[in-house]
């Protein structure tokens, strides 16, 4: 939600009503030279268009995409935030104000670790703020075939994001276990912007 105050742009959380404080920094401007034709270019173009890209001439959208680019992408998505060029530090400070990650996970948090596809839809969902719901036991049902892969306490998070949207499957099949590449990643916060 945006509204003009005084000619200033003040953005609100639709949800909460809470202002959201957009930092000074400029957002990065990415132009890849690898992602014509593949099957996530039309999302990694348009989020790079708004800013909701990482640094550097090639995206690697068949590359498993580490914890700190996928949680880079989300702050830019989530809190209009440039985090893109942060260090592993600031990222983790930031993660753990916003109740991202605990305060204890943000010291032993290895940022370069690859992520499967099922610990990015627990990220994705708290970035959303959904995280209560999607923790309510015995109301959710995973009707990907291979959804009986899915850990017990994660079958609320990939439900809301089917939901929503944002997930879809491939070939019907969810592949939790699977890292998530940087295309994929890419396709998921694509689908949050534009079908909700």
């Amino acid at each position: 939600c945006t509204t003009l105050s005084n000619k200033e742009t003040v953005r609100l959380d639709a949800i909460s009503g809470e202002l959201i404080q957009r930092d000074k920094s400029e957002p990065v401007k990415a132009d890849y030279n690898d992602v014509y034709g593949h099957w996530s270019e039309t999302a990694v173009k348009a989020l790079a268009d708004v800013g909701i890209a990482l640094p550097g001439e090639s995206f690697r959208p068949d590359d498993n995409i580490s914890l700190g680019d996928m949680m880079r992408l989300m702050a830019a998505t989530f809190w209009y935030s440039n985090l893109a060029a942060s260090d592993d530090s600031e990222l983790a400070e930031n993660l753990a104000d916003r109740g991202i990650i605990t305060r204890d996970e943000a010291k032993a948090i290895d940022f370069g670790a690859a992520v499967s596809r099922e610990e990015s839809f627990v990220y994705m969902i708290k970035f959303m703020g959904y995280e209560k719901i999607a923790k309510m036991n015995g109301i959710f049902k995973c009707d990907f075939a291979d959804g009986n892969l899915l850990s017990i306490d994660k079958i609320g998070y990939a439900a809301l994001l089917s939901g929503f949207g944002v997930v879809s499957g491939d070939g019907g099949m969810l592949r939790p276990n699977s890292y998530l590449t940087r295309g994929e990643t890419a396709v998921m916060i694509y689908n949050y912007l534009t079908k909700n």
